[in-house]
């Protein structure tokens, strides 16, 4: 079994914490990242926010960078939430001190917190070292296109940052073996690839 990238115990304090908002709030965290939840998965945990918050998790495989990834996304939002000013125009101290045991929780994991996302380098190895499986047809571009931009059109500059990167890597690879150049096919650094390319 792969390792979890993103802890239990973080991600139960997340949940505990989400617990404070509203379902329609909480959905909103997990829909910035595209996440959806598992409606036939049965939690053992009671209350309504934390079963919601549980079934988003079991559709979540935390040992998957891609998963993961989202994840870190849905966090960032979160993180957001919590450190917005109140009505008053002040960040409620409560909100900051949990954000940052947050914030902490996840640099024990293995990530930063810069310009309001979590980063990590080994999320960032692992997703780039994965094999791209985007299908290079001008529907799938397509598809893969309005899907950046509907990431952009939502404020998900990362999400849509990766499905063109992706996109890049697809087209550098597939013009590798048109011409039978040697390549790894899981490597996954553009600027390599292009280099092989020109």
């Amino acid at each position: 079994m792969n390792k979890e990238i993103i802890s239990k115990a973080t991600r139960n304090a997340f949940r505990e914490e989400l617990t404070r908002f509203t379902l329609r709030e909480i959905e909103g965290v997990f829909d910035t990242a595209n996440l959806v939840p598992n409606e036939s998965f049965v939690p053992l945990s009671g209350g309504q926010r934390r079963t919601l918050v549980e079934k988003y998790y079991a559709n979540i495989d935390f040992s998957k960078p891609e998963d993961v990834r989202k994840t870190a996304i849905a966090f960032d939002e979160f993180i957001h939430k919590l450190r917005s000013p109140s009505f008053m125009g002040n960040v409620d101290d409560v909100n900051q001190r949990q954000s940052d045991d947050l914030v902490s929780r996840m640099q024990r994991d293995g990530f930063r917190f810069e310009d309001g996302n979590f980063i990590s380098d080994t999320l960032r190895v692992q997703t780039l070292e994965t094999p791209s499986i985007i299908a290079l047809t001008e529907e799938s571009i397509a598809e893969h296109v309005e899907k950046a931009q509907t990431k952009i059109a939502n404020g998900d500059f990362a999400g849509a940052i990766t499905n063109a990167y992706t996109l890049v890597e697809a087209f550098l690879k597939e013009i590798l073996r048109q011409t039978q150049t040697p390549f790894k096919e899981s490597e996954g650094d553009i600027k390599t690839l292009y280099n092989s390319v020109a």
